[in-house]
């Protein structure tokens, strides 16, 4: 049993209608209340009638009774306000007020099936712990989780920028940098995107030229070798040798890096020039204009990388030949998860709502992003059409899926309840 559990079935009024307190009183569940995931009661603005008497207040939850001791809710005014006891054992009468807690005790109400259907649930190590009932839960529903998700995800990302900001020392322009390079160099080698990022003063960066600037970034990253043959790795060497004396930057470690289990397309090599080429994008780094913009962006932008890096995938030569490294997978990737994320929040510290719903309308008519996570979706025959769904479905496997949040999700209360 967990307490989890008991919150559903208190919240989706999974109980029986002749209730009574362990007194003997009788229980009419007006309302539960509002389900609270902070700190304090359980449920707030409860409405219960106890005999003939309504009560309007606080319910708290527990696997049993004792737990209220155990975790010292009585020397806490917070939860002076408790009107019902919910608990699955009762252990140990509460006092509060001078009085007895009314306490309503599930051990022997609750039906063992709801307990067993959640514990199935909870328990299925799938990646998507529903997805061999998916096919059972109306579109309607599926839609409206995967939008809520899809918000919350912008919620989420946006708490997490305003942390982040503070740590740059409130440099937006070297967050932006960061939001960009992460996409950029994929989850692979983000975190030494972020160290080198670092390392280098913003100003510096954006004040540089293209070949100056992609000099110091792969230099800077311990990448160029020490000793080459070839014209271009020896020029990049000398100009990134220079930057970092003159800048006092000191180099990575090139172990840093990942290569095994990248495509050659996606070498760090090859993303850190094609960061710093973007880098150079006035759409990505201009303010946010209008949908259409973004969206001819995807279909237009085009980028070459200088001829050496055509068959120089690690400052070597190569028999294999890049293309199409700035594919429109990895374009839509920057508008989805950059644009989209940082506008978000930026629009909605100013509470803009005319940009916020621009900025919706532009993620609900972009082609959906690819993935392993969005195929695993496609594969249950869920029919995705934007990013705006993307985001959403990457949230739901994320952040409810694999942390086994089912209780918290629409179509596992469905699921749950049917």
């Amino acid at each position: 049993m967990k307490e989890e559990w008991l919150h559903f079935i208190w919240k989706m009024k999974r109980l029986p209608l002749n209730l009574k307190t362990k007194k003997g009183e009788s229980i009419e569940i007006i309302h539960p209340g509002i389900h609270n995931l902070d700190s304090g009661p359980d449920f707030f603005e409860a409405k219960i009638k106890i005999n003939q008497l309504i009560w309007s207040g606080n319910v708290e939850i527990h696997i049993r009774s004792s737990d209220w001791l155990k975790h010292k809710h009585q020397l806490d005014e917070a939860y002076n306000n408790v009107i019902l006891h919910v608990v699955f054992i009762h252990d140990l009468d509460i006092q509060m007020n001078n009085e007895l807690l009314p306490v309503l005790e599930l051990q022997r109400i609750i039906a063992m099936e709801d307990i067993e259907k959640i514990s199935q649930l909870s328990s299925n190590m799938s990646s998507i712990p529903c997805a061999h009932r998916w096919g059972e839960v109306p579109e309607i529903i599926k839609y409206k989780e995967i939008e809520s998700a899809f918000f919350r995800r912008l919620e989420r990302k946006s708490f997490i920028f305003d942390k982040r900001l503070k740590e740059l020392n409130f440099d937006i322009l070297k967050l932006k940098f960061e939001l960009l390079g992460k996409i950029i160099l994929t989850k692979v080698n983000e975190l030494p995107m972020v160290e080198l990022l670092t390392r280098i003063p913003t100003a510096l960066l954006k004040r540089l030229n293209t070949e100056e600037r992609t000099a110091l970034l792969l230099g800077v990253s311990g990448l160029i070798p020490e000793v080459s043959e070839i014209d271009e790795v020896k020029s990049l060497k000398n100009e990134a040798s220079f930057l970092m004396n003159k800048y006092q930057i000191l180099p990575m470690n090139k172990a840093s890096w990942k290569f095994f289990g990248c495509r050659p397309r996606a070498y760090p090599t090859i993303r850190i020039v094609l960061f710093s080429l973007l880098m150079d994008d006035d759409i990505l780094f201009n303010e946010f204009e209008t949908k259409e913009l973004f969206l001819s962006w995807i279909e237009n932008k085009s980028i070459v990388l200088p001829e050496f890096w055509k068959n120089n995938t690690h400052f070597k030569s190569s028999s294999l030949t890049i293309k199409n490294t700035f594919s429109k997978e990895l374009k839509i990737l920057i508008i989805s998860n950059f644009i989209v994320l940082f506008y978000y929040w930026q629009f909605s510290k100013i509470n803009s709502i005319e940009q916020l719903q621009e900025l919706i309308s532009l993620a609900y008519n972009l082609p959906p992003e690819k993935n392993s996570k969005i195929e695993s979706f496609k594969k249950l025959g869920q029919k995705i059409k934007s990013i705006a769904e993307t985001q959403g479905l990457l949230e739901l496997i994320n952040e409810f899926c694999n942390n086994k949040k089912c209780l918290s999700c629409q179509i596992g209360n469905k699921l749950l309840t049917s």
